[in-house]
């Protein structure tokens, strides 16, 4: 199944909706994001990640689905 949901950072002000695989590691997309420019100045092997909707922090090494991260979540990179 594909969510929709957006990746923020207050810090740099970043603010992007993407669509992924629920079955895909948070990792990956991360990586992947970060390969793309996206992320830039981010360490994505350090970086924290926090469920808005649930204000809870994520293992970035588990899949979406394992996390309980659903379509219109709010991912926090801090």
């Amino acid at each position: 199944m594909m969510l929709t949901f957006t990746l923020m950072n207050k810090e740099s002000q970043m603010n992007h909706d993407i669509q992924v695989n629920s079955q895909q590691k948070i990792i990956d997309t991360l990586h992947i994001l970060q390969e793309a420019g996206t992320l830039q100045g981010i360490d994505t092997e350090q970086v924290t990640v926090k469920s808005v909707r649930r204000g809870m922090y994520v293992d970035i090494k588990e899949i979406y689905e394992e996390e309980h991260i659903y379509t219109g979540d709010i991912l926090e990179l801090i």
